[in-house]
């Protein structure tokens, strides 16, 4: 998966390799600011939601840092692309959804996420991927035929119901309800997705619902951008959402807490144990077996969608630090 051809068939762009991409509208009359969208994917979330999922048969260890690389080699296949957002964090959800269903195989995991980029790209791009580009950048580690079959499968399993809530969907919407300037908003909304892109690939982000993990985000991104003059935006920001999309105080709480130790204090450069598992190594210490092994061991199936214990009410100091 990770090797130097396909490492330098990525880095190096040319105007004739470069996919043409479609820019998207900064804003919708429509779909901002509109309580009764939040409202329909409020409820959505709740159905689609995909915990972290992992190829069976393997170590904690080993499951965590696959599941990394797998996402981080689609991130650099977007990032070549220049894809929206969305895109990977659909195929991330795909991938998650279908995997909880299927005893899937290391030696199969590529391909899956493959497939499940296919899939992400023709429901979320203009200009979809092509399968021989798919292809390529698996380094010809799959063949055509290997990715429609991968692809049909992926739909049967799911019953063809593609659909995903993710943290992305809440954050455009939502960024309309912060009391400042559209301009501010639009900085902020950027910020966001920047900030949730960087630790989608971390499997506990997805034990919190996207509401709260697109909340959470939003108000790590003010402390990260507003002016000090406008220390108030963050606080009443935080009122707005909760009340907006009904977010129990402790469970945003803990997410927000979990958001922050994911990066270096006040900075988008994630943590150094982040970045030790990324690399195949931090999974195995015994700060992180003693934090996750318990959940990751028994692949999360059974744990409700909200899998927080309160500990106590949500202080406004949590969230200006």
């Amino acid at each position: 998966m990770e090797n130097s051809r396909t490492e330098r068939d990525l880095s190096e762009k040319s105007e004739d390799e470069t996919p043409a991409t479609v820019p998207q509208p900064i804003a919708d009359a429509y779909f901002n600011g509109n309580e009764s969208i939040i409202r329909d994917l409020l409820n959505d979330q709740l159905r689609y939601h995909a915990f972290p999922a992992f190829c069976h048969r393997e170590s904690v260890g080993q499951a965590v840092w696959m599941r990394r690389t797998l996402i981080n080699w689609l991130r650099e296949v977007c990032e070549h692309r220049n894809t929206e957002p969305e895109v990977l964090a659909h195929t991330v959800q795909l991938i998650d959804r279908y995997v909880s269903l299927t005893d899937t195989d290391k030696r199969d995991y590529q391909l899956v996420g493959a497939a499940c980029f296919f899939i992400s790209s023709k429901l979320k791009e203009t200009i979809p991927v092509s399968v021989d580009q798919i292809v390529r950048y698996t380094d010809f580690s799959i063949t055509k035929q290997e990715l429609f079959a991968k692809e049909l499968l992926i739909g049967l399993t799911l019953q063809f119901d593609l659909t995903m809530i993710t943290p992305i969907d809440f954050i455009q919407p939502l960024a309309c309800f912060i009391p400042c300037g559209p301009e501010l908003q639009q900085l902020i909304r950027g910020s966001t997705n920047k900030i949730y892109m960087k630790i989608l690939h971390v499997e506990g982000v997805n034990l919190f619902l996207p509401a709260y993990v697109a909340t959470a985000c939003i108000i790590y991104a003010m402390h990260l951008t507003v002016e000090p003059e406008q220390h108030e935006l963050p606080r009443l920001t935080l009122g707005r959402l909760q009340e907006i999309l009904h977010l129990e105080s402790y469970k945003l709480e803990e997410m927000y807490s979990f958001l922050r130790s994911l990066f270096k204090p006040g900075t988008i450069h994630l943590s150094d144990l982040v970045t030790s598992i990324d690399r195949g190594d931090g999974a195995h210490s015994p700060e992180y077996q003693s934090r996750n092994s318990g959940v990751l061991v028994d692949n999360l199936p059974q744990l409700p969608v909200e899998t927080s214990t309160p500990t106590g009410q949500l202080s406004s100091s949590s969230f200006h630090s």
